[in-house]
């Protein structure tokens, strides 16, 4: 299947999470989706800091969907789902990159 519904869902929530702390390649950031059960998401993400002096901060978050969600509202809930991460990461300290220029 060329375009697969639910790794659709758990790219956008990973990539919300780099869109939101300005993820590049000089940017130490992980985010990691994945489906637990037939309706719940898991997002795993991390965020180190590029001088060592702040310890490696972590975030996890789940988003349990309701049956039958249409898969729009789905989308939309995995691109909240990584910027809730994203908060929480700089809530506990993780800093927003600067934008770069190309």
């Amino acid at each position: 299947q060329l375009n697969d519904p639910h790794a659709l869902v758990t790219c956008t929530a990973e990539r919300a999470v780099s869109r939101a702390l300005g993820g590049n390649c000089s940017v130490p950031l992980a985010a990691h989706a994945t489906w637990h059960q037939p309706d719940q998401i898991r997002l795993d993400a991390a965020w180190g800091d590029i001088h060592g002096k702040i310890p490696l901060i972590r975030s996890t978050q789940l988003l349990q969907l309701a049956p039958q969600t249409p898969p729009a509202i789905v989308l939309q809930q995995a691109e909240a789902l990584g910027q809730q991460a994203a908060s929480d990461l700089v809530a506990q300290g993780a800093q927003i990159a600067p934008a770069t220029s190309a």
